[in-house]
């Protein structure tokens, strides 16, 4: 948007030839359309024109799953349950609204799991540096979770922070 005047309201001039000066500026933010990529796979069988064996050239994951959530999809899950403290029930609901991708509550749980397997041994060097820190603050945290007290527990030292239950 670059409008300007054309003639002076003082005095009439056309402006036509004056000198432009910045006023100020304006930024419009937006953010674009995210649709997920979906790539589709096919794994074929050779058959074999003699005995009719079927033969694969690839080993064949267990259970097979038709539909596979890649890294970014992984990563975004972790991010809003883990760091943004997000339910399933409305993590589940947001991936549908924002991203179109439907996935189901045991598909978030199973997600959350191999993250955490993945995490451990970057969970034990932080255990390993707060045990060693000669000063360490605890707390502790108690929420509701279907009529049952839960509780978190929190050690920080300057640099770390682990929450545990």
């Amino acid at each position: 948007m670059n409008e300007q005047a054309s003639f002076c309201t003082e005095c009439g001039e056309s402006l036509e030839d004056a000198q432009k000066v910045l006023d100020y500026t304006t930024q419009i933010i937006s953010l674009p359309d995210i649709k997920p990529l979906i790539r589709e796979i096919r794994h074929y069988v050779m058959v074999c024109p003699k005995c009719g064996k079927r033969i694969r050239s690839y080993e064949r994951k267990r259970g097979g799953n038709p539909v596979v959530f890649d890294a970014s999809v992984r990563t975004m899950v972790v991010y809003l349950n883990i760091v943004q403290c997000i339910p399933f029930e409305r993590l589940q609901s947001m991936m549908k609204t924002l991203f179109g991708i439907e996935m189901s509550q045991g598909t978030i749980a199973n997600i959350l799991k191999e993250a955490g397997k993945k995490a451990q041994p970057a969970i034990e060097l932080i255990k390993k540096y707060i045990s060693n820190s000669p000063i360490v603050g605890f707390d502790e945290s108690g929420c509701f979770c279907n009529k049952r007290l839960d509780w978190s527990w929190i050690a920080q030292t300057v640099y770390y922070t682990l929450v545990f239950s």
